[in-house]
């Protein structure tokens, strides 16, 4: 463990004045970039009066974005990252204006991997009288739930204890499960049965539309990088964070080869970072940060002819061990662009020739109709360690909680879509997270 002593004679004791900030970020992703927003425009009469922070965002890659990541697939941009829009009734991006109606394309009518499709949908499956049947079987896993004590329970542990009640499930009941395992981003096995104790597990998406933005996530990033810098962020691309030593009236951020020092900083790298670097970032109360799981949910994505992109609806169910289901660009913005999900950590080892020729087994392709393709492996990279955070049966409900009271009274904070209790797993968690952080940082600011 590094010392602050230690640090001071690494970076001289006389630190140069650019690298001493009121506030650090660590991490440029959503949350980062709400959070640098925030402090620097400030909120409520109290806080016009006062001169605004000065504030420094700390990220690893050479690109702002985190998660949300638009990239080149051939001569298309595709997300491979986040990409929908959970919900536009309600939902935090839109009112606030970073998200426009213009900028949205409706997907589908509702959520369709926890209600299925609805009428309006374009899917390789409807509704059946299978659906309605599984509507009942997670109420009552929501009621076995709720009388008995789910720690420690996984969601396929109450459905089969539903089976005495209601029979065993039929193949539709198991195509709803698979799509609902998308949803999660983890397997049946692992998903908390705590999370059917209230809204059948909703993870607390929005009423409404889910959409996909026209432009992809980038659009969302650089609207909130540019005011953030206007309003005087400075960003330092490249610097990965090594080391974190809370002093009494600040705190010490040690690089690779600079050193930054701060009155205040949030933490906004993903869960899987955190539970990697343990105590060199910061002191967290170990079983809550081991609990929460990190899924890997990765995508196959093709740059297909327009004939082939043509063949298929918005939404296709896949039977593979790979890869869960199919999403189709064109009919939606005239992209010919295809996603494969997958919720398989061992498809991270696919070699890219692999997975091509998988693609082509299951959507029956030719290889000439696929031009270019990008196949991410979100836990093999060392900034993220999986692709976002869920609440697996390990998991309880005070978890997120007691991550977040163990930095109360600390000088370091903690924000990002992991940290947020309502909506952990959606960027428009990360968002608020990055909101609320900022608000706590202020706070403390003012009484200092």
């Amino acid at each position: 463990m590094l010392h602050a002593n230690d640090l001071n004679r690494d970076c001289g004791m006389a630190v140069e004045a650019d690298d001493n900030y009121d506030i650090l970020i660590v991490g440029g992703g959503l949350a980062g970039l709400s959070c640098a927003v925030s402090l620097l425009s400030g909120t409520g009469a109290a806080n016009r009066a006062r001169e605004a922070p000065s504030v420094a965002l700390l990220e690893w890659q050479e690109r702002l974005g985190g998660r949300l990541y638009t990239c080149q697939v051939g001569d298309l941009e595709a997300d491979a990252g986040a990409a929908w829009v959970h919900g536009v009734d309600g939902n935090p991006l839109i009112e606030d204006g970073w998200i426009t109606s213009e900028d949205l394309v409706a997907s589908s009518a509702q959520n369709i991997w926890l209600h299925g499709p609805a009428e309006s949908d374009s899917c390789s499956f409807g509704r059946t009288e299978a659906d309605e049947g599984w509507e009942t079987r997670l109420a009552a896993v929501g009621r076995s739930a709720a009388a008995a004590s789910a720690l420690g329970r996984s969601l396929e542990d109450g459905l089969q204890e539903s089976e005495a009640e209601l029979g065993p499930m039929n193949d539709g009941e198991r195509q709803r499960l698979r799509m609902l395992e998308g949803w999660f981003g983890i397997s049946a096995d692992r998903i908390g049965l705590l999370e059917w104790d209230g809204d059948h597990g909703s993870m607390g998406d929005y009423p409404g539309a889910h959409c996909i933005l026209k432009g992809g996530t980038r659009i969302l990033v650089e609207r909130m990088e540019k005011e953030a810098r206007l309003r005087g962020l400075k960003v330092f691309l490249g610097h990965e964070v090594l080391e974190l030593e809370e002093l009494e009236d600040g705190v010490l951020c040690r690089c690779h080869d600079r050193c930054f020092r701060a009155a205040w900083v949030v933490v906004t790298v993903s869960l899987g970072v955190l539970q990697s670097r343990g105590p060199r970032w910061l002191s967290l109360p170990e079983r809550p940060l081991q609990r929460l799981d990190m899924c890997h949910y990765n995508k196959l994505l093709l740059r297909v002819s327009e004939a082939a992109a043509e063949r298929f609806p918005v939404f296709t169910h896949l039977d593979s061990k790979y890869f869960w289901q199919l999403f189709n660009y064109w009919p939606l913005t005239r992209k010919p662009l295809l996603s494969l999900a997958s919720l398989a950590l061992e498809s991270e080892e696919l070699t890219e020739l692999e997975a091509r020729e998988m693609a082509c087994e299951l959507l029956h392709l030719e290889p000439h109709e696929i031009s270019a393709m990008h196949f991410t492996r979100w836990g093999q990279i060392p900034w993220c360690h999986g692709s976002y955070s869920v609440s697996s049966k390990h998991a309880e409900w005070d978890d997120i909680r007691a991550l977040l009271a163990a930095t109360e009274g600390r000088r370091i904070k903690l924000a990002g879509e992991h940290t947020h209790e309502e909506h952990q797993g959606g960027f428009h968690a990360a968002y608020l997270s990055g909101l609320r952080a900022a608000q706590e940082v202020l706070r403390g600011v003012w009484i200092c």
